[in-house]
């Protein structure tokens, strides 16, 4: 079998899959650090990137996955804690 990894997607703070990835850290399906810096990692600004880019490619991913779902309302959504990972539908639908 012939399988590729991206060990890791880039999404904004906030933004999806952190609801799923809280709700089975809190289920305890997975840790903590297996979170930010591993199954994802979080971008708000072009210096988030830099920092990160090289643990990033330490894990020799091979691809990158890119999740932009709402992306052309990142302001609006930003800091409103009802729009977390997406908007309420995705955390009742993951817990």
């Amino acid at each position: 079998m012939d399988v590729i990894f991206s060990n890791g997607l880039l999404t904004a703070p906030g933004g999806h899959p952190l609801s799923l990835v809280q709700s089975n850290i809190e289920r305890g399906s997975v840790k903590p650090e297996d979170g930010e810096g591993a199954f994802y990692y979080t971008l708000a600004k072009p210096q988030d990137l830099e920092q990160k880019w090289p643990r990033l490619l330490a894990t020799k991913p091979d691809f990158l996955k890119a999740v932009l779902v709402y992306s052309e309302e990142f302001e609006r959504r930003n800091n409103d804690p009802k729009y977390f990972s997406r908007g309420d539908w995705t955390r009742s639908y993951c817990r």
